[in-house]
Protein backbone atom coordinates (compact mmCIF):
# COMPACT_ATOMS: atom_id res chain seq x y z
CA UNK A 1 0.00 0.00 0.00
CA UNK A 2 1.13 3.38 -1.38
CA UNK A 3 1.96 6.07 1.22
CA UNK A 4 -0.74 7.92 0.33
CA UNK A 5 -3.42 5.10 0.97
CA UNK A 6 -2.05 4.43 4.42
CA UNK A 7 -2.54 8.43 5.05
CA UNK A 8 -6.15 8.01 4.04
CA UNK A 9 -6.83 4.97 5.32
CA UNK A 10 -5.22 6.71 9.06
CA UNK A 11 -7.15 9.92 8.05
CA UNK A 12 -10.51 7.71 8.20
CA UNK A 13 -10.15 6.60 11.28
CA UNK A 14 -9.09 10.13 12.75
CA UNK A 15 -12.46 10.84 11.20
CA UNK A 16 -14.39 9.46 13.93
CA UNK A 17 -15.20 12.34 16.20
CA UNK A 18 -14.82 10.27 19.34
CA UNK A 19 -11.10 9.04 18.85
CA UNK A 20 -10.30 12.26 18.22
CA UNK A 21 -11.48 13.64 21.05
CA UNK A 22 -10.09 10.84 22.82
CA UNK A 23 -6.50 11.48 21.13
CA UNK A 24 -6.67 15.03 22.08
CA UNK A 25 -7.54 14.43 25.61
CA UNK A 26 -4.32 12.15 26.04
CA UNK A 27 -1.71 13.77 28.11
CA UNK A 28 0.95 12.90 25.95
CA UNK A 29 -0.57 12.28 22.08
CA UNK A 30 -2.61 15.28 22.45
CA UNK A 31 0.52 17.18 22.65
CA UNK A 32 1.92 15.51 18.91
CA UNK A 33 2.15 18.04 16.06
CA UNK A 34 1.66 14.49 13.91
CA UNK A 35 -1.49 13.62 16.01
CA UNK A 36 -2.61 17.46 14.96
CA UNK A 37 -1.68 16.92 11.17
CA UNK A 38 -3.63 13.56 11.22
CA UNK A 39 -6.94 15.12 12.44
CA UNK A 40 -6.50 17.91 10.36
CA UNK A 41 -7.15 15.54 7.55
CA UNK A 42 -9.79 13.81 8.57
CA UNK A 43 -11.66 16.80 7.21
CA UNK A 44 -10.40 15.94 3.95
CA UNK A 45 -13.08 13.08 4.51
CA UNK A 46 -16.06 15.18 3.80
CA UNK A 47 -14.61 17.71 0.51
CA UNK A 48 -12.67 14.94 -1.26
CA UNK A 49 -13.58 10.73 -2.17
CA UNK A 50 -10.81 8.75 -1.08
CA UNK A 51 -9.82 4.81 -1.63
CA UNK A 52 -11.80 2.74 0.86
CA UNK A 53 -9.26 1.05 3.05
CA UNK A 54 -8.10 -2.31 3.06
CA UNK A 55 -5.88 -2.85 5.66
CA UNK A 56 -6.26 -6.66 6.20
CA UNK A 57 -4.55 -9.21 4.46
CA UNK A 58 -6.63 -11.29 2.51
CA UNK A 59 -6.81 -13.60 -0.66
CA UNK A 60 -7.54 -11.44 -3.92
CA UNK A 61 -9.88 -13.16 -6.06
CA UNK A 62 -8.69 -12.87 -10.04
CA UNK A 63 -10.89 -11.41 -12.24
CA UNK A 64 -9.96 -14.76 -14.66
CA UNK A 65 -12.32 -16.42 -12.26
CA UNK A 66 -15.41 -14.79 -12.99
CA UNK A 67 -18.00 -14.56 -16.13
CA UNK A 68 -16.90 -12.01 -19.00
CA UNK A 69 -18.90 -9.70 -17.77
CA UNK A 70 -17.56 -9.13 -14.40
CA UNK A 71 -13.82 -9.46 -15.84
CA UNK A 72 -14.69 -6.29 -17.91
CA UNK A 73 -15.39 -4.20 -15.22
CA UNK A 74 -13.30 -5.33 -12.51
CA UNK A 75 -11.12 -2.11 -12.27
CA UNK A 76 -14.39 0.09 -12.35
CA UNK A 77 -14.66 2.34 -9.56
CA UNK A 78 -17.72 2.97 -8.01
CA UNK A 79 -18.69 5.33 -4.55
CA UNK A 80 -20.39 4.74 -1.25
CA UNK A 81 -21.85 6.38 1.78
CA UNK A 82 -20.87 6.63 5.29
CA UNK A 83 -20.59 7.85 7.96
CA UNK A 84 -16.96 8.40 7.19
CA UNK A 85 -17.82 10.26 4.26
CA UNK A 86 -18.21 9.49 0.39
CA UNK A 87 -15.31 7.20 -0.46
CA UNK A 88 -14.40 4.54 -3.50
CA UNK A 89 -13.83 1.17 -4.52
CA UNK A 90 -13.78 -1.34 -7.34
CA UNK A 91 -15.63 -4.04 -8.55
CA UNK A 92 -13.20 -6.51 -8.16
CA UNK A 93 -12.30 -5.19 -4.69
CA UNK A 94 -15.89 -5.42 -3.64
CA UNK A 95 -16.29 -9.13 -5.18
CA UNK A 96 -12.84 -10.00 -3.55
CA UNK A 97 -14.07 -8.78 0.00
CA UNK A 98 -17.23 -10.77 -0.28
CA UNK A 99 -15.73 -14.01 1.03
CA UNK A 100 -13.97 -11.98 4.00
CA UNK A 101 -16.46 -8.68 4.11
CA UNK A 102 -15.64 -5.68 6.12
CA UNK A 103 -17.59 -5.29 9.38
CA UNK A 104 -21.20 -5.46 8.14
CA UNK A 105 -22.21 -2.05 7.84
CA UNK A 106 -19.36 -1.18 6.37
CA UNK A 107 -19.96 -3.62 3.86
CA UNK A 108 -23.16 -3.16 3.19
CA UNK A 109 -22.85 0.11 2.36
CA UNK A 110 -20.59 -1.13 -0.55
CA UNK A 111 -23.52 -3.27 -1.45
CA UNK A 112 -25.73 -0.63 -1.67
CA UNK A 113 -23.23 1.65 -3.22
CA UNK A 114 -23.16 -0.75 -6.05
CA UNK A 115 -26.73 -1.04 -6.32
CA UNK A 116 -26.73 2.52 -7.13
CA UNK A 117 -24.02 2.39 -9.99
CA UNK A 118 -23.80 2.10 -13.60
CA UNK A 119 -23.33 -1.51 -12.32
CA UNK A 120 -26.60 -2.93 -10.54
CA UNK A 121 -26.74 -5.30 -12.83
CA UNK A 122 -24.11 -6.52 -11.32
CA UNK A 123 -26.33 -7.99 -8.42
CA UNK A 124 -27.94 -10.42 -9.99
CA UNK A 125 -25.12 -12.08 -11.87
CA UNK A 126 -23.02 -11.77 -8.36
CA UNK A 127 -26.21 -13.84 -6.67
CA UNK A 128 -25.74 -16.25 -9.64
CA UNK A 129 -22.37 -16.62 -8.72
CA UNK A 130 -22.59 -17.57 -5.16
CA UNK A 131 -25.33 -19.67 -5.65
CA UNK A 132 -23.39 -21.65 -7.97
CA UNK A 133 -20.94 -21.80 -5.43
CA UNK A 134 -18.03 -20.22 -7.52
CA UNK A 135 -17.58 -17.90 -4.66
CA UNK A 136 -17.75 -18.85 -1.24
CA UNK A 137 -19.11 -16.43 1.13
CA UNK A 138 -20.44 -16.13 4.73
CA UNK A 139 -24.53 -16.73 5.26
CA UNK A 140 -24.88 -12.92 6.04
CA UNK A 141 -23.41 -11.66 2.84
CA UNK A 142 -25.38 -14.19 0.46
CA UNK A 143 -28.51 -13.48 2.20
CA UNK A 144 -27.90 -9.64 2.17
CA UNK A 145 -26.99 -10.24 -2.14
CA UNK A 146 -30.44 -12.01 -2.82
CA UNK A 147 -32.14 -8.99 -0.73
CA UNK A 148 -30.71 -6.84 -3.36
CA UNK A 149 -31.19 -9.28 -6.49
CA UNK A 150 -34.78 -9.66 -4.86
CA UNK A 151 -34.97 -5.34 -5.28
CA UNK A 152 -33.11 -5.79 -8.26
CA UNK A 153 -35.99 -7.83 -10.37
CA UNK A 154 -38.84 -5.64 -8.53
CA UNK A 155 -37.45 -2.67 -10.02
CA UNK A 156 -37.08 -3.81 -13.52
CA UNK A 157 -40.72 -5.67 -13.57
CA UNK A 158 -39.27 -9.20 -13.30
CA UNK A 159 -41.95 -10.07 -10.61
CA UNK A 160 -41.69 -13.62 -10.89
CA UNK A 161 -37.87 -14.09 -10.76
CA UNK A 162 -38.28 -11.35 -7.42
CA UNK A 163 -40.86 -13.51 -5.76
CA UNK A 164 -39.54 -16.82 -6.98
CA UNK A 165 -36.19 -15.19 -5.24
CA UNK A 166 -37.56 -14.05 -2.31
CA UNK A 167 -39.15 -17.63 -1.19
CA UNK A 168 -35.61 -19.53 -1.97
CA UNK A 169 -34.29 -16.93 0.83
CA UNK A 170 -37.16 -17.33 2.86
CA UNK A 171 -36.83 -21.06 3.24
CA UNK A 172 -33.37 -21.23 3.51
CA UNK A 173 -33.19 -21.94 7.69
CA UNK A 174 -29.31 -22.09 7.26
CA UNK A 175 -29.56 -17.91 5.74
CA UNK A 176 -32.09 -16.98 7.91
CA UNK A 177 -30.36 -18.42 11.40
CA UNK A 178 -27.96 -15.43 11.59
CA UNK A 179 -30.40 -12.33 10.14
CA UNK A 180 -31.33 -9.30 12.41
CA UNK A 181 -35.60 -9.20 12.65
CA UNK A 182 -35.25 -6.19 10.74
CA UNK A 183 -33.50 -7.52 7.67
CA UNK A 184 -36.02 -9.99 7.65
CA UNK A 185 -39.34 -7.66 7.69
CA UNK A 186 -36.99 -6.35 4.94
CA UNK A 187 -37.17 -9.36 3.38
CA UNK A 188 -41.27 -9.98 4.02
CA UNK A 189 -42.27 -6.12 2.37
CA UNK A 190 -40.43 -7.54 -1.16
CA UNK A 191 -41.84 -10.93 -0.84
CA UNK A 192 -45.33 -9.53 -0.45
CA UNK A 193 -44.58 -6.96 -2.76
CA UNK A 194 -43.72 -9.19 -5.52
CA UNK A 195 -46.39 -11.40 -4.89
CA UNK A 196 -48.78 -8.87 -5.72
CA UNK A 197 -47.12 -8.22 -8.50
CA UNK A 198 -47.29 -11.64 -9.57
CA UNK A 199 -50.75 -12.12 -9.55
CA UNK A 200 -50.63 -14.08 -6.32
CA UNK A 201 -52.96 -11.64 -4.24
CA UNK A 202 -54.39 -13.84 -1.88
CA UNK A 203 -50.36 -14.55 -1.00
CA UNK A 204 -49.89 -11.09 -0.24
CA UNK A 205 -52.89 -10.30 1.47
CA UNK A 206 -51.77 -13.14 3.87
CA UNK A 207 -48.30 -11.34 4.19
CA UNK A 208 -49.44 -8.00 4.45
CA UNK A 209 -51.87 -8.51 6.94
CA UNK A 210 -49.65 -10.87 9.11
CA UNK A 211 -46.66 -7.85 8.96
CA UNK A 212 -49.12 -5.57 9.86
CA UNK A 213 -50.29 -7.23 13.12
CA UNK A 214 -46.68 -7.80 13.74
CA UNK A 215 -46.00 -3.85 13.60
CA UNK A 216 -49.11 -2.45 14.16
CA UNK A 217 -47.42 1.03 15.16
CA UNK A 218 -45.29 1.03 11.03
CA UNK A 219 -46.72 3.25 8.50
CA UNK A 220 -45.40 1.27 5.81
CA UNK A 221 -46.86 -1.96 7.31
CA UNK A 222 -50.40 -0.04 7.75
CA UNK A 223 -50.20 1.42 4.24
CA UNK A 224 -49.52 -2.04 2.33
CA UNK A 225 -51.93 -4.04 4.53
CA UNK A 226 -54.78 -0.68 3.22
CA UNK A 227 -53.14 -1.40 -0.32
CA UNK A 228 -54.81 -4.96 -0.60
CA UNK A 229 -57.75 -4.19 1.16
CA UNK A 230 -58.91 -1.21 -0.56
CA UNK A 231 -59.62 -3.75 -3.11
CA UNK A 232 -60.78 -6.60 -1.29
CA UNK A 233 -63.14 -4.73 1.04
CA UNK A 234 -63.63 -1.19 0.38
CA UNK A 235 -65.62 -0.21 3.07
CA UNK A 236 -63.14 -1.63 5.81
CA UNK A 237 -60.45 0.35 4.21
CA UNK A 238 -62.78 3.86 3.84
CA UNK A 239 -63.05 3.42 7.86
CA UNK A 240 -59.73 2.67 8.10
CA UNK A 241 -58.54 5.18 6.03
CA UNK A 242 -60.56 7.58 7.56
CA UNK A 243 -59.66 7.01 10.84
CA UNK A 244 -56.71 5.01 11.92
CA UNK A 245 -54.25 6.45 8.73
CA UNK A 246 -55.57 9.81 8.70
CA UNK A 247 -54.41 10.09 12.34
CA UNK A 248 -51.04 8.52 11.23
CA UNK A 249 -48.48 11.29 11.13
CA UNK A 250 -45.79 8.74 9.89
CA UNK A 251 -47.46 7.86 6.46
CA UNK A 252 -45.50 9.21 3.35
CA UNK A 253 -46.85 12.12 1.28
CA UNK A 254 -47.23 9.99 -1.64
CA UNK A 255 -48.91 7.58 0.45
CA UNK A 256 -51.14 10.20 1.67
CA UNK A 257 -51.77 11.36 -1.60
CA UNK A 258 -53.26 7.82 -2.39
CA UNK A 259 -55.66 7.87 0.71
CA UNK A 260 -57.05 11.46 -0.21
CA UNK A 261 -57.82 10.09 -4.07
CA UNK A 262 -59.57 6.55 -2.57
CA UNK A 263 -61.56 8.86 -0.45
CA UNK A 264 -62.58 11.13 -3.10
CA UNK A 265 -63.59 8.13 -5.38
CA UNK A 266 -65.67 6.81 -2.84
CA UNK A 267 -67.77 10.23 -2.04
CA UNK A 268 -65.76 11.34 1.09
CA UNK A 269 -64.97 14.75 0.12
CA UNK A 270 -64.46 16.31 3.23
CA UNK A 271 -61.91 13.71 4.38
CA UNK A 272 -60.46 13.68 0.89
CA UNK A 273 -59.88 17.59 0.91
CA UNK A 274 -59.04 17.03 4.78
CA UNK A 275 -55.97 14.86 3.56
CA UNK A 276 -54.89 17.02 1.12
CA UNK A 277 -54.72 20.22 2.98
CA UNK A 278 -53.11 18.87 5.93
CA UNK A 279 -50.31 17.58 3.78
CA UNK A 280 -50.43 20.92 1.68
CA UNK A 281 -49.80 22.43 5.45
CA UNK A 282 -46.66 19.98 5.84
CA UNK A 283 -45.07 20.46 1.98
CA UNK A 284 -46.63 23.39 0.94
CA UNK A 285 -44.73 22.89 -2.41
CA UNK A 286 -45.91 19.52 -2.93
CA UNK A 287 -47.03 19.94 -6.25
CA UNK A 288 -49.35 16.92 -6.26
CA UNK A 289 -51.46 17.80 -2.95
CA UNK A 290 -53.01 20.46 -5.79
CA UNK A 291 -54.30 17.34 -7.64
CA UNK A 292 -55.59 16.00 -4.97
CA UNK A 293 -57.19 19.21 -4.37
CA UNK A 294 -58.53 19.16 -8.04
CA UNK A 295 -60.29 15.70 -7.92
CA UNK A 296 -62.24 16.58 -4.61
CA UNK A 297 -63.12 19.51 -6.94
CA UNK A 298 -64.17 17.56 -10.03
CA UNK A 299 -65.97 15.04 -8.16
CA UNK A 300 -68.09 18.05 -6.41
CA UNK A 301 -69.27 19.47 -9.50
CA UNK A 302 -66.51 22.85 -8.76
CA UNK A 303 -64.67 23.66 -12.01
CA UNK A 304 -63.03 27.03 -10.53
CA UNK A 305 -61.07 24.80 -7.84
CA UNK A 306 -60.47 21.68 -10.46
CA UNK A 307 -58.90 24.62 -12.82
CA UNK A 308 -57.25 26.20 -9.82
CA UNK A 309 -55.66 23.05 -8.79
CA UNK A 310 -54.55 22.17 -12.15
CA UNK A 311 -52.47 25.44 -12.29
CA UNK A 312 -50.89 25.42 -8.99
CA UNK A 313 -49.67 22.00 -10.01
CA UNK A 314 -48.51 22.93 -12.82
CA UNK A 315 -46.37 25.76 -12.08
CA UNK A 316 -44.23 23.81 -9.48
CA UNK A 317 -44.30 21.06 -11.05
CA UNK A 318 -42.13 22.64 -14.26
CA UNK A 319 -45.43 22.86 -16.82
CA UNK A 320 -46.60 26.25 -16.42
CA UNK A 321 -50.11 26.62 -17.78
CA UNK A 322 -52.71 29.36 -18.97
CA UNK A 323 -55.95 29.78 -17.22
CA UNK A 324 -58.53 27.47 -18.06
CA UNK A 325 -61.10 28.44 -21.37
CA UNK A 326 -58.33 29.68 -23.25
CA UNK A 327 -57.36 27.10 -25.19
CA UNK A 328 -58.52 25.86 -28.73
CA UNK A 329 -58.31 22.39 -27.68
CA UNK A 330 -61.15 21.96 -25.34
CA UNK A 331 -62.52 18.84 -23.27
CA UNK A 332 -61.06 17.90 -19.98
CA UNK A 333 -57.20 19.48 -21.73
CA UNK A 334 -58.79 23.15 -21.71
CA UNK A 335 -55.63 24.85 -20.44
CA UNK A 336 -52.64 26.01 -22.72
CA UNK A 337 -48.99 26.16 -22.16
CA UNK A 338 -46.38 29.21 -22.09
CA UNK A 339 -43.94 29.12 -24.07
CA UNK A 340 -40.90 30.76 -24.75
CA UNK A 341 -39.46 32.60 -27.62
CA UNK A 342 -39.58 30.49 -30.82
CA UNK A 343 -35.83 29.29 -31.26
CA UNK A 344 -34.53 27.56 -34.71
CA UNK A 345 -30.75 27.50 -34.36
CA UNK A 346 -30.90 24.11 -32.72
CA UNK A 347 -30.46 20.17 -33.63
CA UNK A 348 -33.15 19.14 -35.74
CA UNK A 349 -36.00 16.94 -34.00
CA UNK A 350 -37.75 14.48 -34.85
CA UNK A 351 -41.10 13.39 -33.80
CA UNK A 352 -42.83 10.51 -34.50
CA UNK A 353 -46.86 9.87 -33.65
CA UNK A 354 -48.30 6.31 -34.10
CA UNK A 355 -52.09 6.39 -35.03
CA UNK A 356 -55.12 3.79 -35.14
CA UNK A 357 -58.61 5.02 -35.49
CA UNK A 358 -57.58 8.17 -33.36
CA UNK A 359 -59.55 10.95 -35.89
CA UNK A 360 -61.30 12.31 -32.92
CA UNK A 361 -58.05 12.75 -30.54
CA UNK A 362 -55.07 13.13 -33.08
CA UNK A 363 -56.01 17.32 -34.25
CA UNK A 364 -55.17 18.05 -30.64
CA UNK A 365 -52.18 15.86 -30.34
CA UNK A 366 -50.42 17.62 -33.55
CA UNK A 367 -51.16 21.06 -32.39
CA UNK A 368 -49.59 20.49 -29.04
CA UNK A 369 -46.10 19.07 -31.18
CA UNK A 370 -46.40 21.96 -33.56
CA UNK A 371 -47.04 24.59 -31.04
CA UNK A 372 -43.36 23.80 -29.80
CA UNK A 373 -41.11 26.83 -28.94
CA UNK A 374 -38.30 25.19 -31.28
CA UNK A 375 -39.10 25.68 -34.65
CA UNK A 376 -36.41 22.77 -36.64
CA UNK A 377 -38.76 19.69 -35.83
CA UNK A 378 -40.51 17.47 -37.96
CA UNK A 379 -43.28 15.13 -37.07
CA UNK A 380 -43.82 11.91 -38.31
CA UNK A 381 -47.24 10.53 -38.40
CA UNK A 382 -47.60 6.49 -38.72
CA UNK A 383 -51.32 5.11 -39.51
CA UNK A 384 -51.67 1.65 -38.82
CA UNK A 385 -54.12 1.24 -41.02
CA UNK A 386 -57.20 3.01 -39.34
CA UNK A 387 -60.62 2.12 -40.53
CA UNK A 388 -62.27 5.24 -39.79
CA UNK A 389 -61.10 8.84 -41.22
CA UNK A 390 -58.07 9.05 -39.71
CA UNK A 391 -55.97 9.05 -42.59
CA UNK A 392 -57.92 11.99 -44.61
CA UNK A 393 -57.22 13.84 -41.01
CA UNK A 394 -53.45 13.05 -41.62
CA UNK A 395 -53.52 14.22 -45.07
CA UNK A 396 -55.31 17.59 -44.04
CA UNK A 397 -52.85 18.19 -41.47
CA UNK A 398 -50.06 17.54 -43.77
CA UNK A 399 -51.43 19.98 -46.35
CA UNK A 400 -51.29 22.71 -43.75
CA UNK A 401 -47.86 22.56 -42.28
CA UNK A 402 -45.13 20.59 -44.60
CA UNK A 403 -42.84 19.35 -41.72
CA UNK A 404 -45.52 17.22 -41.18
CA UNK A 405 -44.70 13.97 -42.83
CA UNK A 406 -47.51 11.14 -43.25
CA UNK A 407 -46.58 7.10 -43.38
CA UNK A 408 -49.72 4.97 -44.02
CA UNK A 409 -48.88 1.09 -42.92
CA UNK A 410 -50.14 -1.33 -45.70
CA UNK A 411 -51.23 -3.93 -42.74
CA UNK A 412 -51.65 -3.73 -38.93
CA UNK A 413 -47.81 -3.64 -37.75
CA UNK A 414 -48.34 -2.07 -34.12
CA UNK A 415 -47.15 0.96 -32.41
CA UNK A 416 -43.35 -0.14 -32.13
CA UNK A 417 -42.87 -1.40 -35.43
CA UNK A 418 -44.75 1.61 -36.59
CA UNK A 419 -42.47 3.98 -34.67
CA UNK A 420 -39.37 1.95 -36.35
CA UNK A 421 -40.47 2.76 -39.56
CA UNK A 422 -40.48 6.37 -39.04
CA UNK A 423 -36.96 5.96 -36.95
CA UNK A 424 -35.58 4.40 -40.33
CA UNK A 425 -36.11 7.49 -42.46
CA UNK A 426 -36.44 10.09 -40.46
CA UNK A 427 -33.52 13.12 -40.32
CA UNK A 428 -33.64 14.75 -36.97
CA UNK A 429 -30.37 14.81 -34.96
CA UNK A 430 -32.66 13.63 -32.05
CA UNK A 431 -35.88 11.32 -32.03
CA UNK A 432 -38.64 11.40 -29.54
CA UNK A 433 -42.26 10.05 -29.46
CA UNK A 434 -45.58 11.27 -29.04
CA UNK A 435 -49.07 9.56 -28.47
CA UNK A 436 -52.38 10.42 -30.52
CA UNK A 437 -54.43 11.16 -27.97
CA UNK A 438 -52.10 13.02 -25.40
CA UNK A 439 -51.30 16.24 -25.06
CA UNK A 440 -47.14 17.85 -24.96
CA UNK A 441 -46.56 21.37 -23.07
CA UNK A 442 -44.63 23.95 -25.77
CA UNK A 443 -41.06 23.33 -23.80
CA UNK A 444 -41.17 19.83 -23.72
CA UNK A 445 -39.14 19.37 -26.65
CA UNK A 446 -36.78 22.46 -25.54
CA UNK A 447 -36.39 21.07 -22.20
CA UNK A 448 -35.47 17.76 -23.73
CA UNK A 449 -32.65 19.36 -25.70
CA UNK A 450 -30.89 21.44 -22.64
CA UNK A 451 -30.86 17.97 -21.12
CA UNK A 452 -29.20 16.44 -23.86
CA UNK A 453 -25.65 17.20 -22.44
CA UNK A 454 -22.10 15.47 -23.45
CA UNK A 455 -22.45 11.58 -22.13
CA UNK A 456 -26.60 11.87 -22.26
CA UNK A 457 -27.97 9.55 -25.05
CA UNK A 458 -31.64 8.99 -24.06
CA UNK A 459 -33.73 11.30 -21.78
CA UNK A 460 -37.55 10.91 -20.36
CA UNK A 461 -39.64 13.16 -18.41
CA UNK A 462 -42.88 12.99 -15.94
CA UNK A 463 -46.73 13.19 -17.39
CA UNK A 464 -50.26 13.13 -15.23
CA UNK A 465 -53.08 10.77 -16.79
CA UNK A 466 -56.36 12.36 -17.27
CA UNK A 467 -59.89 11.52 -18.20
CA UNK A 468 -62.17 12.77 -20.52
CA UNK A 469 -64.19 14.00 -17.66
CA UNK A 470 -61.01 15.95 -16.22
CA UNK A 471 -60.47 13.14 -13.71
CA UNK A 472 -56.51 12.59 -13.01
CA UNK A 473 -55.42 9.41 -11.87
CA UNK A 474 -52.83 8.26 -9.60
CA UNK A 475 -50.78 5.53 -9.63
CA UNK A 476 -50.88 2.79 -6.98
CA UNK A 477 -49.21 3.49 -3.96
CA UNK A 478 -49.73 7.63 -5.81
CA UNK A 479 -48.72 9.96 -6.33
CA UNK A 480 -50.35 11.15 -9.50
CA UNK A 481 -47.14 12.40 -11.24
CA UNK A 482 -45.09 9.49 -13.32
CA UNK A 483 -42.84 8.38 -16.13
CA UNK A 484 -44.23 8.96 -19.82
CA UNK A 485 -43.17 5.91 -21.61
CA UNK A 486 -43.96 8.05 -24.81
CA UNK A 487 -41.33 11.12 -24.32
CA UNK A 488 -38.11 8.85 -24.43
CA UNK A 489 -36.07 11.22 -26.43
CA UNK A 490 -33.08 9.53 -28.33
CA UNK A 491 -29.75 10.72 -30.08
CA UNK A 492 -30.45 9.07 -33.27
CA UNK A 493 -26.56 8.09 -32.73
CA UNK A 494 -27.38 6.23 -29.91
CA UNK A 495 -30.39 4.04 -31.81
CA UNK A 496 -28.22 3.57 -34.53
CA UNK A 497 -25.86 1.79 -31.97
CA UNK A 498 -28.47 -0.25 -29.49
CA UNK A 499 -30.84 -0.85 -32.15
CA UNK A 500 -34.47 -0.36 -32.75
CA UNK A 501 -37.34 -1.32 -30.54
CA UNK A 502 -38.59 -5.07 -30.75
CA UNK A 503 -41.63 -5.80 -32.65
CA UNK A 504 -44.25 -6.10 -30.24
CA UNK A 505 -47.31 -4.21 -29.77
CA UNK A 506 -46.62 -3.67 -25.86
CA UNK A 507 -43.68 -3.48 -23.10
CA UNK A 508 -41.13 -2.51 -25.50
CA UNK A 509 -39.96 1.17 -24.24
CA UNK A 510 -38.70 -1.15 -20.66
CA UNK A 511 -36.86 -3.39 -22.99
CA UNK A 512 -35.01 -0.48 -25.06
CA UNK A 513 -34.30 1.64 -21.62
CA UNK A 514 -32.44 -1.67 -20.22
CA UNK A 515 -30.77 -1.37 -23.51
CA UNK A 516 -29.72 1.87 -23.40
CA UNK A 517 -28.46 1.81 -19.89
CA UNK A 518 -26.65 -1.37 -20.59
CA UNK A 519 -24.88 0.08 -23.35
CA UNK A 520 -24.17 3.84 -22.09
CA UNK A 521 -24.41 3.34 -18.04
CA UNK A 522 -26.99 4.21 -15.93
CA UNK A 523 -26.20 8.30 -15.93
CA UNK A 524 -26.58 8.24 -19.66
CA UNK A 525 -30.40 7.70 -19.60
CA UNK A 526 -31.27 10.96 -17.71
CA UNK A 527 -35.34 11.08 -16.11
CA UNK A 528 -35.95 14.87 -15.98
CA UNK A 529 -38.01 15.74 -12.77
CA UNK A 530 -40.78 18.04 -14.73
CA UNK A 531 -44.20 16.91 -16.30
CA UNK A 532 -44.36 18.06 -19.38
CA UNK A 533 -47.39 15.93 -20.79
CA UNK A 534 -50.66 15.04 -19.94
CA UNK A 535 -52.54 11.26 -21.22
CA UNK A 536 -55.65 11.15 -21.87
CA UNK A 537 -56.93 8.05 -19.79
CA UNK A 538 -59.50 5.80 -21.68
CA UNK A 539 -60.74 2.10 -21.48
CA UNK A 540 -59.72 1.12 -24.76
CA UNK A 541 -55.60 1.82 -23.82
CA UNK A 542 -53.36 -1.04 -23.91
CA UNK A 543 -53.18 -1.13 -20.06
CA UNK A 544 -57.01 -1.11 -19.69
CA UNK A 545 -58.09 -3.54 -22.19
CA UNK A 546 -57.79 -6.76 -23.81
CA UNK A 547 -54.66 -9.34 -23.21
CA UNK A 548 -51.97 -6.66 -22.10
CA UNK A 549 -54.28 -4.88 -19.80
CA UNK A 550 -53.26 -4.19 -15.79
CA UNK A 551 -55.35 -5.57 -12.90
CA UNK A 552 -55.63 -3.14 -9.46
CA UNK A 553 -52.10 -4.18 -8.86
CA UNK A 554 -50.47 -3.35 -11.73
CA UNK A 555 -50.23 -7.08 -12.95
CA UNK A 556 -50.48 -8.37 -16.14
CA UNK A 557 -49.13 -12.04 -17.39
CA UNK A 558 -48.53 -11.24 -20.61
CA UNK A 559 -46.35 -8.50 -19.96
CA UNK A 560 -45.31 -10.22 -16.99
CA UNK A 561 -44.04 -13.05 -19.48
CA UNK A 562 -42.57 -10.96 -21.97
CA UNK A 563 -40.31 -9.10 -19.02
CA UNK A 564 -38.93 -11.75 -17.32
CA UNK A 565 -37.86 -13.32 -21.14
CA UNK A 566 -36.26 -10.13 -21.93
CA UNK A 567 -34.58 -9.52 -18.50
CA UNK A 568 -32.92 -12.53 -18.38
CA UNK A 569 -31.42 -12.19 -22.29
CA UNK A 570 -30.05 -8.91 -20.88
CA UNK A 571 -28.47 -10.58 -17.70
CA UNK A 572 -27.04 -12.76 -20.37
CA UNK A 573 -25.83 -10.89 -22.13
CA UNK A 574 -24.62 -8.39 -19.63
CA UNK A 575 -22.48 -11.34 -17.94
CA UNK A 576 -20.97 -12.70 -20.94
CA UNK A 577 -19.46 -9.06 -21.93
CA UNK A 578 -21.81 -8.74 -24.91
CA UNK A 579 -23.52 -5.57 -26.27
CA UNK A 580 -26.68 -6.32 -26.79
CA UNK A 581 -28.63 -5.32 -30.05
CA UNK A 582 -32.06 -5.54 -31.75
CA UNK A 583 -32.54 -4.53 -35.23
CA UNK A 584 -35.58 -6.86 -36.98
CA UNK A 585 -38.69 -8.70 -35.32
CA UNK A 586 -36.84 -12.05 -37.01
CA UNK A 587 -33.65 -11.61 -34.94
CA UNK A 588 -35.22 -11.48 -31.22
CA UNK A 589 -32.74 -13.65 -29.42
CA UNK A 590 -36.04 -14.25 -26.91
CA UNK A 591 -39.15 -15.68 -26.75
CA UNK A 592 -42.48 -13.00 -26.90
CA UNK A 593 -45.72 -14.18 -25.60
CA UNK A 594 -47.89 -14.50 -29.21
CA UNK A 595 -50.39 -12.27 -27.55
CA UNK A 596 -48.38 -9.19 -27.98
CA UNK A 597 -46.68 -10.29 -31.64
CA UNK A 598 -47.99 -8.87 -34.93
Amino acid sequence: MSCRNIFDAIAIIFADKGVRETLRSHPVLGRSPRLQELIRSASEIRSRKVAAPNLLERSKLESDAFRPGLRQVWDSPFEFRTGRGLLQTTVGEFVSQMSRPEPEAFWHAQADGLFASDFRFLIAILWDVVQRGEIEVCRRVKFYIGVLAVRYYLINNAAESAYNLACLLRSDNSLLVEVPAGELERLDDLANRSALRSGRVQVASHGYAASFLRRPDSASALMNYFGVLFVADAPHAKAMARSVLFNNTKVSPSDTIFLADFLANNSCYDEAMAFALRLLQANPAYADAYLGLALVGRKRGNVDIWASGILRYAELSGMPLLPYGHDEFGGAFSFSGKREAIASDHPKISVIMTSFNSAKTIVRAVQSVMAQDLANIELYIVDDVSDDNTRDVVRSLSEQDGRIIPIFNDCNKGTYASKNSAIEVCRGDFVTFHDSDDWMHPSRLRRHLDAAKDGTVCTTSQWLRMSDDGSVLVRRGGPYTHLNPASTFFRRSALKEIGLFDYVRTGADSEILFRARSRYGMKAVQSLPLTLGIGRHHQDSLTQSGATAFDEFRYSPVRLTYTEAWLAWHLEQLANGTPAHLSTKESRPFDAPAEICP
